[in-house]
Formats: C-alpha cells, structure tokens, sequence
C-alpha cells in the first residue's frame, strides 16, 4: 500500500510539471469554442458513486468474508492551477462496509457462547476528499483526467447485522446494532478483543481516473473509476486491526 502511495504522488508530481510546462501560454477562447475550463478559476460538480466496498483484515482473530454494496454522492469544487491540473475539495455523504468473521463470541454478561460469527458492518461517513486532479488537453470536446490524494471519513453511524439471532427485535427477526453503542456489547472468546466498535476516523488514500465530455461551455458531463484504500486501522479494540477499502465508478456534473 505504502508502495502506491509513492509511486502515485512521483507519478503526480512528474505529470503535474509536464502540465505546467504545456500551460504556460493560455490563448483567449472564441465564442464558438466549447472549452471545460472556459477561464473559470472555480467549478462546481455534483455527483454519485455506487461502490463495492470490503474490510480486510490484519489480525488472526478475525476474517474477511465477502463485500457490501454501498453509495456515495455529494458537492465538489476544483480550483483551476491551470489549464491541466486543478485542486479538488469536496462534502460527500458516504455509505460503505464490509463483512468479517468471529470464530466466536458471547455477550457481555452471558453465559450462551455463539461460534462462527458473521458481522455484516454497514458505516455511513461525511466524507471531506481533497485531490489533485490532472486533465489532458482537449480533444473534440472530450479530456481524459487522473486524479490522486487523500480524504478525512467522519463516522455518522456504524451499525451491523449478525447471522445468529443474538438479538432479537419484537417480532423474534434479527435486529439491526449500533456497534458503538456499550449497550449490549461482545466478549470474544478466541482473542483480547473487547468489543466490535468503527473508529471515528477513517483516513484513505484516492486514486481515480476517468473521462470528460463539454456538453456546452458551462457544463461537462463525467463519468470514472474510484478506488479507496484505508491507510489506518478502522476497528476501535486493542489488538485487532482490519481497513475498509472500495472501488466505485464515479458519475457527475461539472459546471
């Protein structure tokens, strides 16, 4: 992971130069001409993300067993550095998750031991990415872009469906659990582990790419692929460690 990290930013910083180098003289664009940037220094998009999203562990106490569909959407501006690079900060609301295992585990106060555990975790996060996003000129009305850097996730909820019926709802279903609420919580018979708690910070790394297309001088229509890896540990008890990761094709409105 560390290793792509680096290669990503030498590969930034190389591609950022060479759009500096090609950008040094900007000409006025007529009236007739159908342009991305149209001497806009700020630009606003709005867009939506399906993901797949997993958890992958670090730990022997626990495992990976399978993915979750999630979401995400929210408003972008970019700062125009020039013409080929601009600065991305946005506001997004992110729904994502994963699926990881226990060989075993008993609630907090009982005597009743459950083996093979499944905990589907579903974790909703104000997302704040910031990028920096580099285009190539313009070809027909189309460009291609790259994108790279890094996001602040702010948990809004954590919650998580269990494939015993530890606990139950009124009508005898399974419930739904906030996994950090105390109330209810897990020993874990295997391990140290004290209890099932999200962190209340996820920090990931970003790396996209995709495709532009001008609809009009003021409009751009895209469309790209996301990945997301976390880069610290998102379970909050000692001695477990698992980062939740997504690849989402990114669509939108840039204006």
């Amino acid at each position: 992971m560390k290793k792509l990290v680096l290669l990503t930013l030498f590969a930034i910083t190389i591609l950022h130069s060479r759009a500096q180098d090609s950008s040094t003289r900007i000409t006025p664009i007529k009236s007739n001409d159908f342009s991305m940037f149209n001497h806009k220094e700020y630009r606003f998009s709005i867009s939506v993300m399906p993901l797949i999203s997993w958890m992958s562990p670090d730990s022997r106490n626990i495992t990976s067993e399978g993915s979750r569909v999630g979401f995400s959407g929210g408003l972008t501006v970019e700062k125009n550095l020039s013409e080929n690079v601009a600065l991305c900060g946005g506001l997004h609301l992110t729904q994502m998750g994963g699926k990881i295992g226990y060989d075993s585990l008993r609630v907090k106060g009982g005597i009743t031991t459950f083996n093979d555990i499944e905990y589907t975790y579903k974790t909703r996060y104000i997302d704040i990415p910031l990028t920096i996003k580099l285009r190539t000129d313009e070809f027909g009305y189309s460009r291609v872009y790259f994108d790279a850097g890094f996001a602040l996730n702010i948990l809004w909820r954590g919650r998580a469906d269990l494939n015993k019926d530890i606990f139950t709802n009124a009508q005898g279903g399974s419930e739904d659990r906030d996994v950090n609420d105390k109330d209810g919580d897990f020993d874990i018979n295997n391990s140290v582990v004290e209890d099932d708690d999200i962190s209340f910070l996820r920090v990931p790394f970003l790396v996209g790419a995709g495709y532009e297309y001008a609809l009009s001088k003021n409009t751009v229509v895209f469309g790209g692929l996301r990945y997301s890896a976390g880069l610290f540990n998102v379970m909050s008890a000692p001695n477990t460690k698992a980062y939740n990761n997504y690849f989402g094709i990114n669509v939108g409105l840039l204006f």
